[in-house]
């Protein structure tokens, strides 16, 4: 009797078929019969999942925020208060093959999302996550003795934002000029310097 396959896992493997083609093809190719032949299922079939061309791209961006809220979620917060901040940038950054693609992307959405309101919400939100996890770092360093005492938090978080912005859209660009380990002593360097003053 053949397995029954668990339609969470079948709506992820097509979302990242989504993600494939907005790789590949761009934007505007991912429409459902290319994301079925890539799905290596029928456009019939995707209906049962996704009622919609809209659903099946609203989720596979949300998706990707799912997953990097899970891998925020394994980092140990009962390491050194640096190396738990490390581990969280580590988290959201493109520093291997699968989450270059999920930035390349995300990238494609926020083009998108100048005029549909859903991918907009989806994206500040992301956004909004990601400056409020640059604050909370910042604090916890402030609070470790790890920056100086005086620092501009709300300042700081920004900058370190921006910065996490411009290696993302490097490394996802720019793969060979910024690989990991480049993209790393970046971050590294930023965080040397806030403890620095």
């Amino acid at each position: 009797m053949p397995r029954k396959v668990d339609a969470e896992q079948r709506r992820q493997a097509v979302a990242e078929a989504v993600w494939r083609v907005i790789v590949r093809d761009g934007f505007g190719a991912a429409s459902v019969r290319a994301v079925a032949v890539e799905a290596g299922l029928s456009a019939g079939s995707l209906r049962h999942y996704f009622s919609s061309q809209s659903a099946l791209r609203a989720y596979a961006l949300e998706l990707i925020d799912q997953r990097m809220e899970a891998r925020l979620a394994k980092v140990d917060r009962g390491r050194p208060p640096r190396q738990v901040i490390e581990d969280m940038m580590w988290a959201l950054l493109p520093l291997d093959d699968a989450s270059r693609e999920e930035h390349r992307v995300v990238l494609a959405y926020m083009v998108q999302a100048r005029a549909v309101p859903e991918y907009r919400h989806t994206v500040t939100a992301m956004y909004d996550e990601a400056l409020a996890l640059c604050r909370q770092a910042v604090d916890r360093l402030v609070q470790a003795g790890e920056a100086v005492p005086d620092t501009d938090a709300e300042a700081a978080a920004a900058e370190l934002s921006a910065l996490l912005d411009g290696v993302t859209l490097q490394a996802v660009s720019f793969p060979d000029r910024m690989p990991p380990e480049r993209l790393r002593a970046v971050v590294r360097g930023w965080l040397d310097g806030l403890a620095a003053g």
